[in-house]
């Protein structure tokens, strides 16, 4: 799903062939909008596209294909995200990957895997200033939380009621510990203080699946939201929504560079960048 100068929360299945039958290729394009990331810290752009880890050091002109380790072959990959407190470490996981790490751009990787009672990782979230705490989501148990770098985790929190298929955390005020975990479903973002109590409702939606939200750099409270018809903005950590953008192709993952510059991809794999918080897009759509 997968963080603004950090960010956020996931990976993307390739599209079936255009010569395959229409099923196939309907299910290929329903796994894509669920699967995509991307993860930007200090001049390093991470892109997961189904088992497919790439990084840029040009915001998206050039790429570079990164090792992955055997586990993770055939993926999808559910995140990958760089640390924002150690920009060079990596953090992937997936159904069968469990939570792995890298410091030195995927030529080695070790399972920090700890005491998770199992690998089937659907979402996961580096702490904003904690390198120690991580957050990973167990499908069908909840939210465990480490804060020894993944020696051992500790069951949270079962997470909302409507499933989580992306997480992150924000260093937004106001929050009793740290900060705020937000969570993206289906059709909603909800939002928790990360002492966990208590989740509540970020925001309406009607606008089909939210893919994907960010907090912009310096501006915690400002986050920017893709959804099935475009963007949404809320200068308010979340609590009213105002439309900023119709797109054509949902944007299904959203980081941020800077205040201003925001990265995106579509569910076909495109990236596009946009240099005036998400208003306007290169290339135009």
């Amino acid at each position: 799903m997968p963080t603004n100068r950090r960010r956020c929360p996931g990976a993307i299945r390739a599209l079936a062939l255009f010569a395959l039958i229409w099923a196939p290729l309907a299910q290929a394009a329903t796994d894509a909008l669920a699967t995509a990331a991307l993860s930007y810290e200090e001049g390093h752009l991470i892109r997961a596209l189904g088992d497919h880890l790439a990084v840029s050091e040009d915001q998206g002109r050039g790429w570079r294909d990164l090792p992955l380790p055997a586990t993770a072959k055939g993926g999808p990959l559910t995140a990958a995200v760089l640390s924002p407190v150690s920009p060079s470490t990596l953090y992937i996981t997936g159904p069968e990957i469990g939570v792995q790490r890298s410091d030195d751009w995927g030529q080695h990787w070790r399972s920090i895997q700890g005491d998770l009672p199992s690998t089937d990782v659907i979402a996961f979230t580096p702490h904003r200033t904690q390198p120690d705490t991580l957050y990973a989501v167990l499908a069908d148990i909840g939210i465990h939380r480490s804060e020894d770098g993944g020696k051992t985790w500790r069951l949270m929190d079962s997470g909302p009621t409507q499933g989580i298929q992306w997480l992150i955390h924000s260093d937004m005020p106001g929050s009793m510990q740290t900060g705020w975990l937000v969570a993206g479903s289906a059709t909603a973002v909800r939002l928790s203080m990360d002492c966990f109590c208590g989740w509540r409702l970020g925001g309406d939606f009607e606008s089909g699946p939210v893919h994907s939200v960010i907090d912009l750099p310096g501006h915690p409270e400002h986050w920017i939201a893709a959804t099935d018809t475009g963007l949404f903005h809320s200068d308010n950590g979340g609590q009213q929504w105002q439309a900023l953008t119709e797109t054509n192709t949902p944007l299904v993952a959203l980081t941020a560079v800077d205040e201003n510059t925001l990265l995106a991809l579509t569910a076909q794999g495109r990236l596009l960048t946009s240099e005036d918080q998400g208003r306007t897009w290169n290339p135009d759509e």
